[in-house]
């Protein structure tokens, strides 16, 4: 079934490849090998990504479409070098909200950590597993669960100082005229003063729920539609891809590429089960 999936991500990047292909930069002319086709490179990321196997695992199949996993490794640290995975999360982006629309009006913010036994940065001792050493992950995403932000820290910092930071970085932001009317929630961790006055300085209509207001709300309303739990799904469908289940990138830098990879693969899926008319 994970192999089906996987085989689906690379059906629909078909689909989307001509409007995306311009994005990659361009090899300068010159002597040396020819390069590498960036299709096979982006799918050997891809098979990096989702299996969390070794760089140095994955053998070139061509009946796969894969290059060797020494030279994705090598355009990988090259392309986390420069904005190129944030160009590429931005144009597809810019493309589903084209053809489907993004769904803007509510928004979700959340924190998740998870085990970083290998880091060297953006790396702290989880409270809640030990002290090991672990990632934390704010993420914003729209009604449809796509990212539209994100910033990595260590485990040991409080939700409450990733808010400001994952407002700045936001990827992709509609243009329109007059007021933003977007609405944000927020979960019992972002309660105050200070981080609502911060939600209402970037443009956002604060909606946190202290712990248990919102089973209570429920109960008195029961048409009550409850809208946090997308980001809680889609930080399920993050830690779905084995390569950011467990964080065994030293650098920020390349964890952050991979995040950007997985954010894609959730746009092409979503793509995917729209096109067939299904629950995204």
């Amino acid at each position: 079934m994970r192999w089906k999936l996987f085989r689906e991500y690379m059906r629909i990047l078909d689909i989307v490849w001509p409007l995306i292909r311009d994005v990659f930069p361009a090899k300068k002319p010159g002597a040396g090998r020819p390069p590498k086709p960036m299709r096979q490179v982006i799918n050997t990321i891809l098979y990096v990504l989702y299996t969390g196997c070794q760089w140095n695992a994955v053998f070139e199949d061509k009946g796969d479409r894969l290059c060797n996993g020494k030279t994705a490794h090598r355009y990988h640290m090259i392309w986390s070098r420069s904005d190129f995975y944030l160009k590429l999360n931005r144009r597809l982006l810019l493309i589903f909200d084209r053809f489907f629309g993004l769904e803007v009006n509510w928004l979700a913010l959340d924190g998740c950590t998870y085990k970083a036994p290998l880091a060297l940065q953006a790396v702290g001792k989880n409270p809640t597993d030990r002290a090991k050493n672990g990632t934390k992950r704010s993420m914003l995403v729209d009604e449809h669960g796509l990212v539209l932000s994100f910033v990595h820290s260590g485990a040991n910092v409080h939700d409450s100082q990733l808010l400001e930071p994952t407002l700045v970085n936001r990827m992709y932001k509609r243009q329109n005229s007059g007021v933003s009317n977007e609405n944000l929630c927020l979960d019992a961790a972002y309660v105050g003063d200070i981080c609502r006055e911060t939600v209402t300085r970037h443009g956002y209509i604060p909606h946190i729920q202290p712990r248990g207001e919102e089973k209570k709300i429920l109960i008195r309303t029961p048409d009550y539609k409850a809208r946090r739990w997308v980001v809680e799904r889609t930080n399920s469908w993050m830690l779905q891809f084995r390569k950011l289940k467990i964080r065994y990138e030293k650098t920020i830098a390349s964890h952050d590429c991979l995040t950007h990879i997985g954010c894609i693969c959730i746009i092409l899926r979503t793509i995917f089960r729209k096109k067939l008319n299904l629950n995204p």
